[in-house]
């Protein structure tokens, strides 16, 4: 079968673009970026692809880091392209083209931070604002304690932990009269977020790194018996399948919404009084219903069950172990539905002495050694827009997520059977770093240059929020664009029910 671009196998795409999207300023590197990719692949523990259907446009670096967070970021979306491709091929015979543009994937590392509501960033019109707790402090050995709590009960466990007050001056005081192994020790024994900033090498060297230092970046393991069951037909890859989605932040939401662009059908079932991150929480509703359930309420786990009884995939994002007390463990939620798709998604992994450590994507950077090797932001100039923010591991994390899961459903249509995948903040970071520092920072396009890729890359959508301007998706395919049919909704607006 010929391409319409004489390329085997594969639909192509007109030279103006998709869907609008311009390639001004943007040079393709189709040989270069594809050995790239094979070695950031390779780097992942995976097998190298063809890549022969995809267009990669390369343009200016974004994020000023020494980090390849263009090459990561591009990397994973090529992956999750051309698992979708396959399962395409699998229901029609025929490969699309697809184009991946590694501006528009660098930009939306930044995504939660850029999405407006009416005009005014989500950021600045839903704050949740910083406490004195969180930041920076000086241990009494010269160490740096991170602290980043986002939610009030881990705000108030700390200033417990350390017996101060809720003021800097206090703060300061308290890390400053412990060294960095009495504060690690006593912020891990009370359950909480803060970590003491470490080089790469230092990470390795502790224990956690250690356990993590051969594990992959996406875990895909089978875990029960089921006959194949084969993707639905329909006018999109992945119509027909659906996917209860348990997750919160930012990582985990991001991978259902990968698969909501592709046509999943998405449930995000959430706790009507939990605290959320309000821009990553609007960043990563698109395309789904959204839902509340108690599962503390009596009847709560038998509902999530019924609800997984009926779905392909089911992701949640809480601690290891933490769903199996509940009776929705990987092994329970495979006996109820033979053929799920289980996701278990987490900061710091399933192995090691951390790995029920509670975690952010900032955390996770201070504690593996991202945050040594990123520049500080400057002030910015007088009406520049500040640096845009990089949340690599959330949204890298999502990424995988989102690959794993299309990879086990490949393997559920040939071989059958129950398939957990596993995903952690703190492996992405690995891979990120096992890559290494391969740019000069001072390299990266000026905060304002950075706005105008956003501007470029971005749509204004009803919502349920108001006039909501979101960066469109970045990977686009030539035969079924990638989109998202369901508006995004505020949190509770659909019942907790696969019904329409």
């Amino acid at each position: 079968m010929e391409g319409s671009e004489g390329m085997v196998g594969c639909r192509g795409i007109a030279s103006a673009g998709i869907d609008g999207i311009s390639a001004e300023n943007a040079k393709t590197e189709p040989d270069m970026n594809k050995l790239e990719l094979n070695a950031w692949t390779e780097s992942a523990g995976l097998a190298p692809r063809d890549f022969s259907c995809t267009e990669i446009v390369s343009g200016e670096r974004v994020h000023a880091t020494q980090l390849g967070v263009r090459e990561g970021a591009t990397t994973v979306l090529a992956l999750v392209a051309e698992s979708v491709n396959d399962i395409w091929e699998k229901g029609t015979g025929r490969r699309q083209q697809i184009r991946i543009d590694t501006r528009h994937a660098e930009v939306a590392m930044a995504s939660a931070w850029l999405v407006k509501v009416d005009g005014e960033l989500a950021t600045s019109k839903f704050p949740s604002p910083m406490t004195p707790i969180e930041g920076t402090f000086t241990c009494a050995d010269g160490a740096t304690l991170f602290n980043l709590c986002t939610f009030p009960s881990l705000v108030d466990g700390t200033v417990e932990a350390l017996g101060c007050e809720l003021t800097a001056e206090s703060i300061r005081a308290a890390v400053a009269a412990r060294t960095s192994s009495e504060i690690e020790t006593l912020i891990n024994g009370r359950d909480l977020t803060g970590v003491i900033v470490r080089d790469h090498e230092g990470w390795l060297r502790h224990p956690q790194g250690q356990a993590l230092a051969d594990q992959p970046t996406v875990h895909i393991e089978q875990i029960g018996d089921a006959p194949p069951a084969p993707i639905p037909p329909g006018e999109r890859p992945l119509s027909g399948i659906r996917v209860l989605d348990a997750t919160r932040v930012i990582a985990g939401p991001t991978g259902s919404r990968t698969l909501a662009e592709f046509g999943a059908d998405v449930l995000n079932v959430g706790h009507p009084d939990l605290v959320d991150f309000p821009g990553g929480q609007i960043d990563t509703a698109h395309g789904k219903r959204r839902a509340f359930l108690d599962l503390n309420a009596p009847d709560g786990t038998a509902h999530m069950l019924d609800l997984a009884g009926s779905a392909d995939v089911f992701v949640q994002s809480c601690r290891p172990d933490s769903y199996a007390k509940r009776g929705l463990g990987a092994r329970d939620v495979a006996a109820r539905r033979p053929g799920i798709v289980y996701v278990t998604e987490t900061a710091y992994g399933n192995v090691g002495p951390w790995r029920s450590k509670r975690g952010f994507d900032g955390s996770v950077q201070a504690a593996t050694g991202i945050m040594s090797l990123r520049r500080t932001p400057l002030l910015p100039a007088a009406g520049e827009p500040a640096p845009l923010v990089m949340a690599l591991n959330d949204y890298g994390t999502g990424y995988w997520e989102a690959y794993g899961i299309l990879e086990a459903l490949k393997l559920r249509a040939t071989v059958g059977g129950s398939w957990h995948v596993r995903v952690s903040l703190a492996q992405t970071a690995r891979w990120f770093m096992r890559m290494g520092a391969v740019h000069d920072p001072n390299e990266a396009i000026s905060p304002a240059a950075a706005q105008q890729l956003v501007d470029q890359f971005s749509e204004t959508v009803p919502s349920g929020y108001g006039a909501l301007t979101r960066l469109r998706p970045i990977i686009q395919m030539s035969e079924t664009p990638a989109g998202w049919t369901r508006p995004t909704v505020l949190p509770g607006a659909d019942a907790p029910s696969w019904s329409v």
